[in-house]
């Protein structure tokens, strides 16, 4: 269920806004949940992404609390009758039944909890509700703004100018169960505001196209899977759409797209693991192709991206998106496969 923007008209006088990861909730992080989780399952943890996945929210695995500071926050802002409050998350909404388990074991009881859909970012979310709540006078916000933090300051920072001049607008910044103001009455406190905006659009020239690049040499690449998928592959590597991605019985949900593989042939045999053996597919992206590398802060693309804006670049005539941390899985997501050529299963 989406959150229902006309069902509070003429009710609410201040919104608050709580992002759930980091901010209100202390969920594990990529790294140290994929090694509890696999101390945990006494197995090997099978897939690539983490952020996107119902395992990453497994009460039978984490014990998954809020930040006591926060949830006084939270409660407080609850307690008044005045005020509603919402869970903002970045989450994707097939994930909705993990977030409720999570506040429910918690006694967390909010007004509406509210997850990613399609391209709206948050700030859309809340210009949506403002817009439809005449009688708004205060919004506060709370986010973590963790990975790509100058493109997650900016979903909040484009709105400013487009809600009601009488709307009082303040970001808090909250790092660890602290929190601190990032930004009130358009005031940005914690850095130059000069800094911030060469942030915000560094970020901007990231995700729209000024790091694409040409490959001036091939490329190894490596993908994981069950022994048939791997087979397939070799004769026909499939570069799909979300909707192609639906109908099958694929972890995807719909919102991934093209063939997600490695620069590191371990990685891709991780995911192999799952499925009781070692071996993955070795493929190559030639020299000539047109791609965009992106940082993604340990995240991978699939966690940054959804299937639209994926899809996007692939009409744009982008070849992959290669993911440059060096701790991270070194994912590359192949969007066109004029580039590609399969070596065979290694």
């Amino acid at each position: 269920m989406g959150y229902d923007y006309e069902k509070n008209i003429n009710i609410m006088k201040r919104l608050c806004v709580f992002d759930f990861d980091g901010t209100l909730i202390d969920s594990p992080q990529k790294e140290d949940g994929k090694k509890q989780w696999e101390e945990k399952m006494g197995q090997p943890y099978p897939y690539d992404g983490w952020w996107g996945r119902k395992e990453s929210l497994d009460t039978n695995v984490f014990d998954i609390k809020p930040f006591p500071s926060i949830l006084a926050k939270l409660q407080k802002d609850m307690a008044d009758p005045d005020t509603s409050t919402i869970i903002l998350t970045s989450r994707m909404e097939k994930l909705r039944p993990q977030l409720e388990n999570i506040l429910k074991l918690n006694g967390i009881a909010v007004d509406e909890l509210i997850t990613k859909r399609g391209r709206e970012d948050k700030g859309d979310v809340i210009l949506r509700i403002e817009n439809y709540n005449q009688d708004l006078k205060e919004i506060v916000v709370y986010d973590d703004f963790a990975g790509r933090m100058a493109n997650k300051i900016a979903e909040y920072s484009k709105i400013k100018d487009k809600l009601s001049d009488d709307v009082k607008y303040i970001i808090n910044y909250v790092e660890n169960g602290n929190i601190r103001l990032l930004e009130g009455a358009g005031i940005v406190s914690f850095e130059s505001t000069n800094k911030l905006l060469n942030m915000i659009n560094e970020e901007i020239q990231n995700v729209f196209g000024e790091n694409i690049e040409t490959l001036i040499s091939p490329i190894n690449i490596y993908h994981g899977g069950d022994p048939s998928n791997l087979n397939g592959l070799i004769k026909n590597p499939k570069i799909l759409s979300p909707e192609k991605k639906m109908k099958l019985p694929s972890n995807t949900g719909g919102y991934l797209i093209g063939l997600s593989t490695s620069r590191d042939v371990n990685n891709a045999r991780k995911y192999s693991n799952g499925f009781g053996h070692s071996k993955a597919l070795q493929l190559q992206l030639d020299a000539g192709a047109k791609v965009i590398k992106i940082d993604t802060d340990g995240a991978g693309v699939d966690e940054i991206y959804i299937g639209e804006e994926l899809e996007e670049l692939q009409k744009r005539g982008i070849d992959a998106v290669i993911e440059l941390d060096d701790g991270a899985e070194k994912e590359v997501r192949i969007l066109n496969s004029k580039y590609l050529k399969v070596i065979g299963v290694v």
